[in-house]
């Protein structure tokens, strides 16, 4: 637990300081150890800030990537632990490398498209299971 509590510190502190953000190696360790411990405890908390789209903007934000229905959060980290694992830069930004990989897992229909494939409009908010 205490491991659990000063890696969610870690990077929180790291994404606070000077508008940097956490990197790729500190992620990775994060959401690994989440899928390690049954993806439900602080480990999995701070991986969600990472996976979900626009997990912190609200209701009214366009997500930037957008799963079907249904698609568990743990679904979500494993796809991001098992490309990020492959990624020979560690030290790189996580963020805009997390969201690479899921808006071409998972994109966005247009706002005018037709609703399809259990997928949002964009703009929408879709739930998902844990």
């Amino acid at each position: 637990m205490r491991g659990t509590i000063a890696s969610l510190l870690a990077l929180w502190a790291v994404a606070a300081t000077a508008g940097d953000e956490a990197r790729v190696a500190q992620v990775l360790a994060t959401c690994e150890r989440a899928l390690a411990a049954g993806y439900d405890d602080l480990d999995a908390a701070a991986c969600d800030w990472f996976v979900r789209p626009c997990g912190v903007c609200g209701v009214a934000a366009t997500p930037t990537w957008c799963p079907p229905a249904g698609v568990a959060w743990k679904t979500l980290a494993e796809t991001v632990v098992a490309e990020l694992r492959d990624l020979a830069a560690p030290a790189i930004p996580a963020g805009p490398r997390i969201e690479a990989i899921l808006r071409a897992r998972y994109p966005c229909p247009a706002v005018d498209a037709p609703e399809s494939a259990g997928r949002p409009r964009a703009g929408s908010r879709p739930t998902f299971q844990r």
